[in-house]
């Protein structure tokens, strides 16, 4: 009895110091990325197609951040649907997908972690998870430049 008793004592103090079951860490909010810091107004986002450049506004957030970061980026992409051009980056950005129902002419999206799809014609619904970038504010003649087949588009800050 005394053996139980002294047994029962040390699992408590085990328990109690921490050797118990472990623990999950817990998760903490991604820092933004250096040189941007949160709360501070994005930049403006330039897309180079051949002679045009189209002006996007970006999303409040640490994926668009995360972006900027990497500019000035030249992407190869390629052509989907008849209505989206997608090129991978080297590496992944943070996410945070949602459904976005519709789609306009002109969003910019991120699929998955690391392919950055650019609308250059509207879609009623979507079944696929984006995570928001940012808009094109003026898409018009979009299509035109990004034309049928692959392109290189280059991403600058404005």
């Amino acid at each position: 009895m005394n053996l139980q008793f002294i047994g029962g004592l040390v699992s408590l103090a085990l328990l109690l110091a921490g050797g118990g079951t472990p623990q999950e860490p817990v998760p903490q909010p991604p820092a933004p990325p250096a040189g941007i810091e949160e709360g501070t107004e994005l930049p403006c986002l330039s897309l180079h197609v051949g002679e045009h450049t189209f002006s996007a506004q970006l999303e409040d957030s640490d994926t668009a951040r995360a972006l900027l970061e990497r500019l000035p980026l030249s992407l190869p992409m390629e052509e989907l649907h008849g209505n989206e051009k997608y090129g991978y980056l080297e590496s992944p950005l943070p996410t945070h997908p949602f459904l976005p129902g519709s789609i306009r002419a002109g969003d910019l999206l991120l699929y998955g972690e690391d392919c950055l799809v650019v609308f250059y014609e509207g879609l009623p619904d979507s079944p696929y998870s984006y995570t928001a970038l940012g808009h094109i504010e003026n898409p018009e003649g979009l299509a035109g430049a990004l034309g049928n087949g692959s392109v290189t588009v280059r991403f600058t800050v404005q």
